[in-house]
């Protein structure tokens, strides 16, 4: 992560670029005013030649919730001041958090270029949604299996208020990991906790978005075979009966399983489905009568990376089919029309 001395230096070299519109007056660093002490402060000179004073705090990094906490800070600090704006600089700026920031009438300059002053007679605004400077690391720690257990649950009951054990014991996930997710999720405004110690969703269209660009259904081990059943219907009967005799665990998943539970793309003549692990498989092969081959299959056998993907496992017509969250991230970046499939069963099932 870059550090503020890092930051102000290289926004203090593109603020000519930034705002080459505007003059730029007298350039200040950690001054104080008002018993207040600001990162940078610099003056510029509007049209109608009035001065204004331009305060600045710098930020490593800076999530809704905290933009939401300095918005309130500036209020407190700039009360009694008249021709005085507030800015914050950090390296980038989220969609979520610029609007919270001009709601709060605080303006921002970032190094991706995101850009907005708005007072007096200025109108100043530039918006870069690429992240040049993204931790992909930490956003992908909470989608890593274990910490993605517990986003699982949280989605698929969006509406429910969970205290944190019970959290803890339906993820399968430890009390220090479930906190540690939690905040994060606080941190970005995706949960919130009440003053009794519930937690709950507040963005969680936004939430499974972000789950969405972080997964992809190869995340899974694939295995591809040929059946001798050319129906499909009749292959998933087989896969069924063949589950309840041996006691094993199956649940379908990408164009198979949503041709039951929300039906869009039509002629879908394979099958995919999880099984619990590997040393099922030659089980399912000899049952199935199975022939491995590197083109045609049509039906394909998941590994899941994470056992939980059998999370709220739904049944349709006693065929075992992946929760529709499961279900809607796989589909979402699998080719032959899988976006679109995603789409639906989203619209119809999912509903945020």
């Amino acid at each position: 992560m870059m550090k503020a001395n890092e930051i102000r230096q290289r926004i203090l070299k593109e603020l000519p670029s930034l705002l080459p519109t505007l003059r730029l007056g007298k350039i200040e660093i950690d001054k104080k005013i008002s018993g207040w002490i600001f990162d940078l402060t610099f003056k510029i000179k509007t049209q109608n030649r009035q001065e204004w004073l331009l305060v600045c705090e710098i930020k490593e990094l800076l999530q809704p919730r905290m933009a939401r906490e300095i918005s309130a800070q500036f209020k407190e600090k700039l009360a009694n001041l008249n021709k005085v704006y507030p800015v914050v600089i950090t390296t980038f700026l989220g969609e979520r958090t610029r609007e919270i920031l001009k709601k709060g009438g605080i303006g921002y300059l970032d190094l991706a270029g995101n850009c907005y002053l708005e007072f007096n007679n200025i109108y100043i605004e530039r918006i870069v949604d690429k992240n040049p400077f993204v931790d992909k690391r930490r956003i992908k720690t909470i989608f890593k299996p274990i910490s993605s257990r517990i986003v699982r649950v949280l989605l698929e009951e969006p509406k429910k208020k969970w205290k944190i054990l019970e959290l803890s014991q339906v993820a399968r996930v430890s009390l220090g990991q479930v906190s540690n997710v939690c905040r994060w999720l606080i941190d970005e405004e995706y949960l919130k906790k009440n003053k009794g110690g519930l937690y709950s969703l507040t963005e969680p269209g936004k939430l499974l978005d972000e789950w969405q660009r972080n997964y992809t259904y190869t995340q899974n081990k694939m295995f591809a075979y040929y059946s001798f059943e050319q129906n499909l219907g009749k292959l998933i009967k087989k896969v069924r009966q063949f589950a309840e005799d041996k006691n094993l665990r199956y649940a379908l998943t990408l164009l198979s399983g949503a041709s039951l539970v929300a039906p869009f793309i039509r002629g879908v003549s394979s099958l995919q489905m999880y099984i619990s692990n590997s040393e099922n498989l030659p089980e399912w092969i000899r049952l199935l009568d199975l022939r491995p081959v590197e083109s045609g299959s049509n039906i394909s056998i998941y590994i899941p990376y994470d056992g939980e993907v059998f999370y709220e496992v739904q049944k349709v017509n006693d065929i075992n089919i992946v929760g529709n969250i499961q279900l809607y991230l796989d589909l979402y970046n699998y080719p032959a029309r899988g976006r679109e499939q995603a789409e639906f069963l989203r619209r119809e099932k999912i509903k945020f």
